[in-house]
């Protein structure tokens, strides 16, 4: 990610999947609008298929230890990451 760093604060803007529950007719069903998404964590990776952020890292001395609740968002669903701090 081009002026992304590891560990960057970053926004990711991305569309989710949608499922409906329960039985409708095929004739009933309609096309659904986009679900955006936005999720915020500490910039970990960008692979060939995902991109990866961390919800929480581990300081000690100002050197991270852990890092904690990765979440991995395909890529052909990112819209958007922006970095909010470096």
């Amino acid at each position: 990610m081009r002026g992304i760093s590891k560990y960057d604060l970053v926004m990711v803007r991305w569309l989710d999947t949608l499922m409906y529950d329960g039985w409708t007719l095929p004739e009933s069903f309609g096309q659904p609008e986009n679900e955006e998404m936005r999720s915020v964590g500490y910039f970990i990776e960008s692979g060939d298929r995902y991109i990866s952020i961390s919800s929480m890292i581990h300081l000690e001395n100002g050197n991270i230890i852990k890092i904690n609740q990765i979440t991995h968002i395909p890529k052909k669903s990112v819209l958007e990451v922006r970095k909010i701090k470096s």
